[in-house]
C-alpha cells in the first residue's frame, strides 16, 4: 500500500512541471504579461467548464464505483465498458464546446471579458480539445488506481514533461496556441505511454471505437452548416456557433453512438425514454 501511494505522491509532484502554474510562467518569461493575462482567463473558462463535463464532475462518485465493480468481479471488461461511457458523454461536451469556440470564440471571449480579449478563438478551440486528452488522462489515472499499476503513471508523467520545453518552443513560433499545443503533446505522450503500459501488464482496456467515431461524425456537417449561417446569411457568430452545437447533438440521434448496456447503465439514473441516442 505504501509503495502504491508514495509513488502516486511523486506523480502528482511530477506532474506540477508541466502544469498549467507552470505553463503561466513559462508564458510570462517568453511573451509577455500581455499574453499571460490572456492565458490565465482562458484557462480559467475552460477549467470552469471541465469542471462541469461529467468525468470531472463526478469523479469522487465514478473513482469509487471502479474499484468496487473491479473488487467484486476482478474483471478488466467491467472497467472498460463504464470508463468508455464516461469517456463518450465527456467528449459530447468537449466536441460541442470545441464547436462553438471554433466559429464564435472571438465573439465570446471579447464578450466574456468586457471587450479586453477578441481574438481568443484559436486558443479557447485548441485549449478545449485539450481538456478532451485529459479526460483520457484522469480515466486511466482512475483505472491504474483501481488495478494498482502505479509505474505506468510514473513512466508517463516523466516522459510527459517534455511538454514543457515543447510548450517553450511551439509558443515562440506559434504564441498562444503553440503553448496549449505543447501541452497537448504531452497529455498524448501521457495517455499513450500508460496505454501501452497497462497492455504490457495484460490490462486490457476494450473501448467501443467505433462508437466514438459514430459520435464525432456529426461535428463535421454540423461545422459546416454553422460556417455557412455566418459568412453565408451573415448570421451573429455566437448564433451560428449555437445552430451548430443544436444540430450537433440532433444529429448524435441517428447515429447512436452508445450501446445497449451503456443505455441500460444511464437508465438507472435517467428514464429510458430519454435516453435518444
Amino acid at each position: 500500500m505504501w509503495g502504491v501511494c508514495l509513488r502516486f505522491y511523486v506523480i502528482q509532484v511530477l506532474g506540477q512541471v508541466y502544469g498549467a502554474n507552470a505553463l503561466k510562467l513559462l508564458v510570462t518569461r517568453t511573451l509577455g504579461l500581455e499574453a499571460t493575462a490572456v492565458f490565465g482567463f482562458a484557462l480559467a473558462l475552460v477549467d470552469m467548464l471541465r469542471n462541469y463535463l461529467p468525468a470531472h464532475l463526478l469523479a469522487g462518485w465514478i473513482r469509487p464505483l471502479l474499484v468496487a465493480r473491479y473488487v467484486a468481479t476482478r474483471s478488466v471488461d467491467q472497467l472498460s465498458r463504464l470508463a468508455g461511457l464516461v469517456l463518450k458523454v465527456n467528449l459530447l461536451g468537449v466536441l460541442a464546446f470545441a464547436m462553438f469556440f471554433g466559429v464564435a470564440g472571438n465573439a465570446a471571449g471579447g464578450w466574456l471579458s468586457g471587450g479586453r480579449f477578441a481574438t481568443m478563438g484559436p486558443l479557447l478551440t485548441a485549449l478545449m480539445l485539450l481538456v478532451g486528452l485529459q479526460t483520457a488522462h484522469l480515466l486511466l489515472t482512475m483505472v491504474t488506481l483501481t488495478v494498482e499499476r502505479a509505474n505506468a503513471n510514473l513512466l508517463a508523467t516523466v516522459l510527459a514533461c517534455v511538454g514543457l520545453p515543447l510548450a517553450a518552443a511551439l509558443g515562440t513560433a506559434w504564441g498562444l496556441v503553440g503553448v496549449a499545443l505543447g501541452l497537448a503533446l504531452a497529455e498524448l505522450v501521457w495517455v499513450g505511454t500508460v496505454w501501452i503500459g497497462l497492455r504490457r501488464s495484460a490490462v486490457h482496456l476494450a473501448l467501443d471505437w467505433p462508437g466514438m467515431l459514430r459520435l464525432a461524425l456529426p461535428a463535421l456537417p454540423a461545422l459546416g452548416a454553422a460556417v455557412f449561417i455566418q459568412q453565408g446569411l451573415q448570421a451573429a457568430p455566437m448564433l451560428a456557433a449555437g445552430v451548430g452545437v443544436l444540430l450537433f447533438l440532433l444529429g448524435q440521434w441517428p447515429v447512436r453512438p452508445l450501446l445497449d448496456d451503456e443505455r441500460d447503465v444511464i437508465a438507472k439514473f435517467v428514464p429510458r425514454r430519454w435516453i435518444l441516442w
